[in-house]
């Protein structure tokens, strides 16, 4: 009997310590915005432009949160919110990094939208997205994404703000295009929603009924086909 306890013993120290080794820290928060940086640079952080976010990616050590655009809670990363800057490039696998995020903004155009030809965010939305389950505010519009919507946003179960719209014609010609995801049946919290001005298609999933708490839902200028949730109220 005491030979099971020990081994039972055992067994949790060993799950604890390698649930502990997986912990995120500032440094890997600081290490994700530096792979962020060096992807999504081409405008945001050329030397010309003032208003761009982070001078430095900075160095091993270095602390994050006094960046442009960066808000820390608890010795971790929150909030990146560049809405401001000229954005161009492609989202890194490494924005799953920051899993503490409960706002993330990428918003392409810099602060006058009549500038948005000079860059925009291309390429598909990363499947480690999935990885941010604390974000409650999720906002990628105005950019020029390709490909489908991961399933893997239907693990961001707290999520309430959700704007992927693209409000302007996207540079590269190639917005987001095939089925929504039923996954999106799992964001249960959400209030808003802006799917506009892509090339999605295919039925509305009944899944999206399970919204029960949305204020505002925008698919117009899609390809879908079907009828829309009655719960919806469309």
């Amino acid at each position: 009997m005491l030979k099971h306890y020990e081994t039972l013993l055992l067994t949790f120290y060993l799950l604890f310590s390698v649930t502990g080794s997986f912990a995120q820290t500032l440094e890997d928060d600081r290490l994700a915005l530096k792979a962020i940086s060096e992807k999504m640079g081409s405008w945001a952080w050329d030397n010309s432009y003032p208003d761009r976010p982070w001078q430095f990616p900075g160095v091993p050590g270095d602390n994050p949160c006094g960046w442009n655009g960066i808000t820390c809670e608890n010795g971790r990363v929150t909030e990146l919110i560049l809405a401001t800057v000229y954005l161009s490039g492609v989202i890194p696998p490494e924005i799953g990094n920051l899993t503490a995020l409960k706002s993330l903004v990428l918003v392409s155009g810099g602060p006058d939208l009549s500038e948005i030809s000079l860059g925009q965010v291309y390429g598909p939305i990363p499947n480690e997205i999935g990885n941010l389950i604390n974000l409650e505010r999720l906002e990628l519009s105005r950019n020029s994404f390709s490909g489908s919507i991961p399933a893997s946003i239907g693990n961001l179960v707290k999520l309430k703000y959700l704007d992927i719209g693209q409000t302007f014609p996207s540079v590269y010609e190639n917005p987001l295009s095939d089925p929504l995801p039923n996954e999106l049946g799992n964001l249960v919290n959400l209030e808003y929603l802006n799917l506009e001005k892509h090339n999605l298609n295919g039925n509305i999933p009944t899944v999206l009924g399970n919204l029960t708490k949305l204020k505002h839902l925008d698919l117009s200028d899609n390809n879908f086909s079907g009828s829309f949730h009655p719960l919806l109220g469309i």
